[in-house]
């Protein structure tokens, strides 16, 4: 999954897609000078999701998971990694609502 936004152009966009394994959906919202996201993967599955580097630092359901390049772990946000100017989290089956800023 990406999540690509236009600064200052689209502020919200959503998808979802049913897959034999359960529905898998991404939303997101742009706010003032941060980004929510919440992402559904389905059961017995597994996602990357690909966020934009400008920001400094993600937490997923209120936790720090990711502060100056420094992944802090928690269940079913398996890692974090910059690469090719975006950050990649690798996220097990679950519902995860992460707020970027």
């Amino acid at each position: 999954m990406k999540v690509i936004y236009i600064k200052g152009k689209v502020k919200w966009a959503k998808g979802h897609l049913e897959t034999p394994q359960g529905p898998v959906g991404v939303d997101w919202k742009m706010e003032e000078n941060s980004l929510s996201v919440k992402v559904d993967v389905p059961v017995n599955s597994t996602a990357t999701l690909i966020l934009p580097d400008n920001f400094r630092k993600i937490n997923e359901s209120g936790k720090t998971v990711w502060h100056k390049a420094k992944f802090n772990a928690m269940k079913g946000v398996n890692h974090i990694e910059e690469k090719e100017g975006k950050v990649a989290i690798e996220l097990s089956a679950g519902c995860y609502q992460f707020s970027i800023i």
